[in-house]
This record gives C-alpha cells, sequence and structure tokens, in this order.
C-alpha cells in the first residue's frame, strides 16, 4: 500500500499528523528555558531583589511576601535562589510565630541550611502586644512585654548579617516592649558591630542594658527609649562614655525617666563624631540645664536636623548652640517667645506646635510676626503641628478661618504656611 505523505514509519508505528504542531508549540518554551538558563544566579538574585522590594509598612510587606512565597514555588532552582529574599525582612505578629521561626532555623542550621544569613531586618509588630484593659476605677492599666522572656534573644543568634532590629512606637503610653540584656547581648553576639540601626524600648537594669549599647559600635541610627524607675537606674553615672563613630542619627524619648541629668551627662561625654540628626524628648517641666547645654556644646555644632521636646523656656539656649541646622521641629505645646532670636542663618523648615485655644493661637501669631519682620534668609517653610490634620477648615469657627488667614498675610510670599500633612494653608482656606 502507498505510504502517505503525512505520515512516518518508525518502529512504534505511524507519528498522528498533529506532532510537529506539538512540537512547534513547545519550541518557545524550550528557546525559554534555554535562555534563562544562560542568565547567571546572580542577575536573577538582583531581578528577585527588585521584585520584592515593596516598603516596610504593614501592607507592602504583605504583598511582598505574596511576591516571596510564589517565586520560591516556581521551580528547585528559583527556590534556591529567591529563598535569602523570603528570609531578608522578617516581620512579627505574634510570639508563636516567633517560636516557629526559630524552630524551624534550628533545623535548617542542623542541615547546613543558612537562609537566615541574608536576614537584613527584623521588626516587631504591635499587634503582638495584648490589647489594653481597665482598672476598676477605670484607669487604663500597663501593659508591657519582656522580650528578654521570649524566643527573640535565641533566634538574634541565627541572624549574624542583621542589620536593623525594630520594636515599635506604641500608639498607647501603657502599652511597651522591653529589650533588656538578654535581648542586646544576643544582638550583640549575633549581628554585633554590623547592626547599623537599634529602634527600641531600653529595658532594666539600666547599667547593664546601657553597657551592652556600647558594643553595638556600628550603629547608624539609635533610636530608643527609657522607662526606668529610680531602683533601676544604679550606675549609670559611672558608665564609660559610649564610642559610636558611625552615628548619624540619635533619638531618646526621656518622658518620665528620674536620673535624667546622669544620663545627659553620658551623652554629653559620648563620642559621637558623625551625628547630624538628634530628637530628644524629655518632660514638660524644667529640665536639668547644665546637663543639657553641655549635651548642646558637645555635639549641637554639628547638628542639621533636631527636634526637642522640652519646657519651653528650654528651647532658644539649646537652639542657638546648633549653627547647622537647617531643619527645626519645636514639640513644646506653646511657641517659646524668644525663639525667632536662636534660629541661625542656615534654617529652612520650621515645625512648630499650636492649638485652637485663644492664648495658643496669640502666642503663634506673636512668633509669626517676629518670624515675617526678619526671617531667615534660607527659611522657606512653616509647618503648624497638632491641631491640624484633625481640623476641619469648612467646618471650622470663623475666628480660627480668619486667624489662619492673617498669618498667611503676615508671612507673605516669602515663606509659606503648611499643614502637617504638607497640604498649603493658603489654598486651603480660600476654598472654605
Amino acid at each position: 500500500m502507498p505510504r502517505s505523505p503525512m505520515t512516518r514509519t518508525s518502529s512504534r508505528g505511524p507519528t498522528p499528523p498533529n506532532t510537529k504542531r506539538a512540537a512547534a508549540a513547545a519550541a518557545p518554551a524550550r528557546l525559554s528555558t534555554e535562555c534563562m538558563a544562560r542568565i547567571p544566579p546572580e542577575v536573577w538574585k538582583r531581578i528577585f531583589d527588585w521584585a520584592t522590594s515593596y516598603g516596610c509598612g504593614d501592607a507592602e510587606e504583605e504583598a511582598s511576601l505574596g511576591t516571596k512565597l510564589a517565586l520560591v514555588r516556581v521551580c528547585k532552582a528559583w527556590h534556591k535562589m529567591a529563598l535569602p529574599c523570603l528570609y531578608r525582612h522578617m516581620v512579627f505578629r505574634s510570639l508563636s510565630a516567633m517560636q516557629a521561626c526559630l524552630n524551624h532555623l534550628i533545623f535548617l542550621d542542623v542541615s547546613s541550611l543558612n537562609p537566615s544569613h541574608s536576614t537584613r531586618t527584623l521588626r516587631l509588630s504591635e499587634q503582638i502586644l495584648p490589647p489594653p484593659s481597665l482598672n476598676e476605677d477605670g484607669q487604663e492599666l500597663t501593659v508591657e512585654i519582656d522580650l528578654d522572656t521570649t524566643p527573640l534573644p535565641h533566634l538574634l543568634l541565627f541572624l549574624p548579617n542583621l542589620r536593623a532590629f525594630i520594636t515599635p512606637a506604641t500608639s498607647s503610653p501603657h502599652q511597651r516592649m522591653m529589650a533588656g540584656p538578654r535581648t542586646l547581648h544576643a544582638l550583640a553576639r549575633g549581628a554585633g558591630a554590623g547592626l547599623t540601626r537599634l529602634s527600641t524600648t531600653l529595658g532594666v537594669p539600666a547599667r547593664a542594658t546601657l553597657h551592652l549599647v556600647r558594643r553595638l559600635r556600628g550603629l547608624v541610627w539609635l533610636d530608643v527609649s527609657t522607662h526606668w524607675a529610680p531602683k533601676e537606674n544604679t550606675g549609670i553615672a559611672e558608665l564609660e562614655p559610649l564610642d559610636l563613630s558611625a552615628l548619624r542619627d540619635l533619638e531618646w524619648d526621656c518622658k518620665g525617666f528620674d536620673e535624667l541629668p546622669a544620663l545627659l551627662d553620658l551623652l554629653a561625654r559620648s563620642n559621637f563624631p558623625a551625628l547630624e540628626e538628634t530628637a530628644l524628648f524629655l518632660s514638660d517641666l524644667i529640665p536639668p540645664m547644665n546637663e543639657l547645654q553641655a549635651f548642646f556644646q558637645a555635639h549641637g555644632p554639628r547638628i542639621k536636623d533636631l527636634a526637642l521636646g522640652t519646657h519651653r523656656t528650654a528651647v532658644p539656649p539649646l537652639i542657638s548652640l546648633c549653627t547647622r541646622l537647617t531643619d527645626l521641629s519645636v514639640c513644646s505645646d506653646n511657641v517659646p517667645a524668644d525663639l525667632p532670636s536662636a534660629l541661625h542663618a542656615n534654617l529652612e523648615q520650621l515645625r512648630i506646635n499650636t492649638s485652637t485655644d485663644p492664648e495658643s493661637r496669640d502666642n503663634t501669631e506673636r512668633f509669626v510676626r517676629e518670624i515675617a519682620r526678619a526671617p531667615p534668609p534660607r527659611l522657606r517653610t512653616i509647618w503648624l503641628r497638632s491641631f491640624v490634620g484633625k481640623f476641619t477648615w469648612r467646618e471650622s469657627e470663623s475666628e480660627v478661618v480668619a486667624w489662619v488667614l492673617r498669618l498667611v498675610d503676615i508671612l507673605g510670599e516669602r515663606v509659606a504656611l503648611f499643614d502637617e500633612d504638607g497640604v498649603g494653608f493658603k489654598r486651603i482656606v480660600a476654598s472654605a
């Protein structure tokens, strides 16, 4: 029988006519796989890094996690290359998740796999804290988590390349996560000088905690708060000064701290040659001026960005020592009356607090008039904080709207007035 031109004889019999079409359809897939195989792994890692870099917020982290999980499930080759991306930023929202991660890392360490070596950031979510509760009198009880008693210190030993350790700045003053000596000791043993950012509430005892901060010599950003009671402060005055030569940003919340003079004296004696940004938040009472002035005399000439929260009478003499200041936030309840005389020529942005009560408005207006009379030559923006952002101009009292309009007119075109969300008052008030 004559052979059909559409068939081919083989040991398995004739080949169906659609085989050629199937082979043609598979050719692009083979070509794509071959091209992918020729791309070096380091290029793929760069692509994976870019594809999973969403940001640092909770929503961005959730989206990033979905992408990372999708990448590690494609194939064995992608799993191996994308696994470090999965571990690069750790965010824990419960202590049980932290324990599960620790158990997993212990298993991986036994298996000689170390994706945790790629971890750069460890962040704890505020969701770990239990919700606030009230006592019998209806007052909110303080809820604290001592991180030294959690799996965290053990977990940190598995993260030798950690660069940032962040616990939340809680929205309630009655909720805290305290990082004590065990946590800081684990940071010093694990990441050591490689840690560049520490943002947490320092636990007790104070002397041991501060001593361990001294061992984190690579810190660039130190953002801490302290809630030590008097019995926990013993020995701070005898501590050796901190020597953090790379530190550029120092933020310290000392509200409610009883031995503030000893702490300020320690910071004044410390070596921060790269310091450019500082935020100090003290109580509203008159602070220990001798120690504060010693701190600003030692470090003020280098500071370019300053946020200062203390009694308003203490602000001007301290600011006058910061000759390179370009960005200033005054976090006092009211604007200091003599603040304009303390401002230097380099100042570009100024943030002040105000409120809608008549006394605060009068203080703010006097300050604005003084600034308008002789503004620093580089000043372009004044930000009003406190009531703005929560204040609805269209529903406001007419006298407050008239007051804001008056501030805008006083400043003229040279200096713009904004609210804390970056909205210009001139445009907002004009549409009210």
